[in-house]
């Protein structure tokens, strides 16, 4: 006999070829012997009498901890940002900070994602963090 068993959420747990063990008669399912070998891919149905295919969830590219500004400066352009860029700075009321976010955006060689400048740019383009978490991605591939 081939068969797999299975756990209260349906999640499989094991794959078997031989007789049904008495500790599997209430949570098992006969399966063929592909599904069996690749019982890893499978899960069981609501029903609890078959196997259907695990769902592959798509893995989130991971977001770059670091761009260089003309990868960011890119991105921002090509997504129409960019020009809101320098009136949003000439809006910064203190001179302390406008000073530090013009000197970054001017002459800061890389942008950390989790730095302080480009936490403040995101949110003044208005940006969320999953906004800017694909803007890193997407100026990575440039």
């Amino acid at each position: 006999m081939e068969y797999v068993t299975y756990d209260i959420d349906g999640n499989l747990t094991g794959a078997y070829l031989q007789e049904l063990h008495v500790a599997h008669a209430e949570n098992h399912i006969e399966v063929t012997a592909e599904k069996r070998i690749n019982w890893v891919l499978y899960r069981a149905n609501a029903a609890r009498d078959g196997v259907e295919l695990v769902p592959v969830q798509p893995v989130p590219p991971a977001v770059p901890q670091q761009i260089t500004c003309g990868q960011g400066r890119e991105a921002l352009y090509n997504v129409g940002l960019f020009a809101n860029v320098q009136p949003a700075i000439d809006a910064i009321e203190d001179p302390d900070t406008k000073w530090r976010v013009q000197n970054a955006w001017d002459y800061r060689p890389t942008w950390e994602r989790q730095s302080p400048f480009v936490e403040m740019m995101a949110g003044i383009l208005g940006l969320s963090d999953d906004q800017a978490d694909q803007l890193f991605i997407t100026a990575a591939a440039l």
